[in-house]
């Protein structure tokens, strides 16, 4: 399928998000999976959101975008989370 057919009004609905991105991006680096690095920023509250809802749903967002960049050297050359 072309990336072209892939848009979905999802990725851009939210906020930039970049501290949030970089805080995914760190623990996919990690070698989290998806799941483990949701579980991670909801219980330590990585994203200072005051509800879990809200933290799990901005996480899920967060993942769609990293996934769609397709890119590991954003990732795993710690492009996006260096401080």
């Amino acid at each position: 399928m072309d990336r072209c057919d892939d848009y979905k009004g999802s990725l851009t609905r939210e906020h930039f998000l970049f501290y949030e991105i970089r805080v995914a991006a760190k623990l996919v680096n990690e070698g989290c999976t998806r799941k483990e690095a949701t579980e991670r920023i909801i219980s330590d509250n990585l994203f200072q959101f005051p509800t879990e809802r809200m933290i799990a749903s901005i996480a899920g967002t967060c993942f769609n975008r990293i996934e769609v960049l397709n890119s590991e050297a954003l990732v795993k050359r710690r492009i996006l989370w260096q401080t």
